[in-house]
């Protein structure tokens, strides 16, 4: 019990916990600020104002999913206690390195010319064909709990952290011309972690956890490293005339998990039963329907290899208000969070969403 104590009971942080909490508060203070351009901005899609951008311009920058600031309650439903009451932050960003809207001149085109001809022409994104319409980007997705008040020191415990490459083309070339073009195909390649660095294994951690899951220890668990690399394939599209409201669009999110995953769970009622992300996590089906320019409401439907004995469900809904974008969010279900995904935990957030897809 001495070893518990100072192993996974500890109250002082040590220096990589002091980094790790560093790290994500700089991470979160960066996410509030490019959600809050791209508020500003007022766009989540490139737009042909911007053709002929360098590299280095920063109009390469958009917003990717949804972000929000939400202030949420997060319950450990049938295990312990409800969680403190956090901020939870979700950023989502692209940068486009190729695309319709964007051309990248060679080195001597911008030494040589200023002129719109020369800003336009390629050096090694395509031109002709189907792929000249393809966009090439990297994706980061980031959510982050900030427990201001609620917790001792005010931790900001990592979520998700998920960087990608990834390949986006209009549906309409593969599938059906009928299409509209904004409707997309998109496939990459994503890690997706929650940036922890406890690892529960062997002997005498599997103990350790095991214990603090039958002390209801919420906090010990919020420091358990989770990750996995996957391809990941959507498809989204945007029905041409809901029966109700101004839009209604749909997408579709499959992942194929490659190599191991880190998800091994040795601790409660499903310890050592061979759990895994894909269990929980192999489709994702979203919707977004704007009733008008003031409403739109969002629904999302996990589902894993185990099917509904495994499902999870989250509902939105954004109003606006005096320009305000407020929104209310709730989760029902297991993956709130990747330390304990396998663990039912109900939440409910109100807050400001900066983006939306």
């Amino acid at each position: 019990m001495k070893v518990v104590s100072l192993v996974a009971l500890k109250k002082r942080p040590d220096t990589k916990e002091k980094n790790c909490m560093r790290l994500n508060w700089f991470l979160v203070t960066v996410a509030c600020a490019i959600a809050s351009s791209c508020w500003a901005t007022g766009t989540a899609k490139l737009t042909e104002s911007v053709s002929g951008k360098d590299l280095s311009d920063v109009q390469r920058l958009t917003a990717y999913e949804d972000s929000y600031a939400i202030w949420n309650q997060m319950r450990n439903t049938e295990w312990t206690t409800k969680d403190e009451q956090s901020l939870r932050t979700k950023i989502s960003f692209k940068y486009t390195f190729c695309g319709p809207q964007f051309r990248r001149p060679s080195k001597g085109q911008r030494a040589e010319s200023e002129s719109s001809s020369a800003k336009q022409a390629d050096s090694w994104c395509p031109t002709t064909g189907k792929w000249a319409e393809a966009e090439l980007f990297f994706g980061y997705t980031g959510e982050f709990d900030f427990y201001a008040g609620t917790r001792p020191s005010g931790p900001v415990i990592g979520r998700v952290n998920a960087p990608g490459l990834f390949v986006r083309l209009p549906a309409r070339l593969f599938l059906d011309p009928d299409w509209k073009t904004a409707d997309g195909l998109e496939i990459g390649l994503q890690h997706r972690s929650d940036g922890q660095s406890t690892e529960v294994s062997g002997e005498r951690n599997t103990r350790i956890a095991k214990e603090q899951y039958a002390a209801g220890n919420r906090q010990f668990f919020d420091t358990i490293s989770r990750g996995a690399n996957f391809l990941l394939i959507a498809v989204d599209k945007e029905l041409p005339e809901p029966p109700i409201g101004d839009k209604l669009t749909l997408r579709a999110k499959l992942r194929v998990y490659l190599g191991e995953q880190d998800s091994v769970v040795t601790w409660g009622p499903l310890a050592n039963t061979g759990q895994r992300f894909s269990d929980y996590d192999r489709l994702q089906l979203h919707a977004w329907w704007r009733i008008s320019h003031q409403i739109q409401i969002d629904i999302g439907w996990r589902l894993g290899d185990r099917g509904l004995a495994t499902d999870s469900w989250t509902l939105g809904a954004e109003f606006t208000l005096a320009t305000l974008p407020l929104y209310l969010r709730f989760h029902r279900g297991p993956m709130n969070t990747l330390s304990n995904y396998t663990q039912r935990q109900d939440s409910i957030g109100f807050g400001i969403r900066f983006a939306s897809f």
